[in-house]
C-alpha cells in the first residue's frame, strides 16, 4: 500500500533542461551571435550560472523560437492567388 499523500506538499516540478548559447546555436543551425540577439531582444531569457556561464532553458527556446510551417495542402490559398 502506498504511503498517504501529504496535501500540503506541492507536486514535484519537472526538471528543466538547460544548454549553453553555443549548444543552442548548433541545435538550431544559427550563429551564437543570433542566440545572443534573441536574449538581448527579450525573446528568450538567459540564466547566468556562476560568474561567466549563461544557460538557456531549452523548453523556452523551442516554444518561442521554433514554429511549424504548415504543408502546402494545409494552408488556405492567399487572396492574391484566388482573385478575391
Amino acid at each position: 500500500m502506498p504511503p498517504p499523500r501529504n496535501p500540503n506538499r506541492a507536486a514535484p516540478r519537472p526538471l528543466t533542461r538547460f544548454a549553453s548559447i553555443q549548444a543552442v546555436a548548433e541545435m538550431y543551425d544559427v550563429e551564437h551571435k543570433t542566440v545572443r540577439r534573441w536574449i538581448a531582444s527579450g525573446l528568450i531569457h538567459g540564466y547566468r550560472i556562476g560568474d561567466r556561464n549563461i544557460r538557456l532553458d531549452l523548453d523556452e527556446v523551442e516554444a518561442k523560437c521554433v514554429r511549424v510551417i504548415p504543408a502546402a495542402a494545409d494552408r488556405e490559398p492567399s487572396p492574391a492567388r484566388t482573385g478575391r
